[in-house]
């Protein structure tokens, strides 16, 4: 059983690893969307946050949100742990890893149109 200063330390380290290796990779919306999902993160990364909460807590619209979801999960950065029920929402887990090819010009490319394509079932 974990301490709760043991506990506290972990999530520290995930924080770290998340400023220091994903948020400089990914378009500044994206990385604040990251920033919701680790404040709403249990110890072990995983969290439950809905398209309606993650709209309000960014002040952008449900698509939007949607489309941030569909993007960061193409990209590898969430793994879905549990699928949606009913009313409620989707459960995730931060990875601590970001998969998105280079550019011919020295950035990361964003997703292809397919795989950053709104679902229908995202919320």
């Amino acid at each position: 059983m974990s301490t709760s200063k043991s506990k506290s330390a972990r999530r520290f380290q995930h924080l770290n690893a998340l400023v220091d290796k994903m948020l400089q990779r990914v378009p500044p919306r994206h990385g604040l969307a990251m920033m919701v999902f680790f404040r709403h993160a249990d110890v072990d990364r995983v969290f439950r946050v809905s398209t309606t909460v993650l709209a309000k807590s960014l002040g952008v619209h449900q698509r939007t949100a949607r489309k941030l979801f569909a993007d960061l999960e193409a990209w590898k950065a969430i793994q879905l742990v549990e699928p949606r029920q009913g009313t409620i929402p989707r459960v995730f887990k931060i990875t601590g890893q970001l998969s998105r090819k280079k550019s011919a010009r020295g950035g990361v490319s964003t997703p292809s149109k397919h795989t950053s394509s709104v679902r229908s079932d995202v919320r």
